[in-house]
């Protein structure tokens, strides 16, 4: 489906933790795509499914298992391509009717994104935590995040792009 909205006719358009909660995003960004005007704007956020929990001090041994399975999930995703998977939720305690959670893969997302003829100004995972408390000082937070690979497994995508 399609909004009731002219190709190009709005000067920019957001989805806040919307893009989690239906079967195929990738299509309500092609639909964002359209509808914004060239040079015009997108701002997407959406929670992410696997995280790292940087904010969080662990054990090395766990910190040291959990990068590895971070790697083999990186893997995975670039093998296969996907810009986002349908998972069953674990919430049946809280909300019942809920068939299906969406996880996107950030940097898979943002070359889709891409591909759609926008810009990527800005896209990162780990802004809902940067300010946190945990028991990781300021300093070690920002080292962390810096890591290219890590920087795939936080907790939200925040993500800004605009259409060429």
């Amino acid at each position: 489906d399609s909004l009731s909205l002219d190709d190009a006719s709005i000067d920019g358009c957001y989805s806040f933790e919307v893009l989690e909660h239906v079967w195929d995003p990738a299509a309500v960004v092609r639909e964002m795509v359209r509808v914004i005007k060239k040079d015009g704007f997108m701002l997407i956020s959406a929670p992410l499914h696997f995280s790292l929990d940087l904010h969080l001090e662990k054990k090395s041994v766990v910190g040291v298992a959990e990068k590895l399975f971070a790697g083999l999930h990186k893997f995975r995703n670039t093998l296969d391509g996907r810009c986002y998977y349908n998972i069953k939720p674990d919430l049946e305690e809280i909300y019942p009717d809920c068939d299906m959670i969406t996880s996107l893969v950030p940097h898979r997302f943002a070359k889709e994104i891409e591909k759609l003829g926008c810009v990527i100004d800005f896209w990162d995972t780990t802004y809902m935590r940067a300010h946190a408390e945990g028991s990781q000082t300021k300093l070690d937070f920002q080292r962390n995040t810096s890591r290219p690979f890590v920087r795939h497994f936080g907790d939200h995508l925040l993500l800004l792009a605009h259409k060429k």
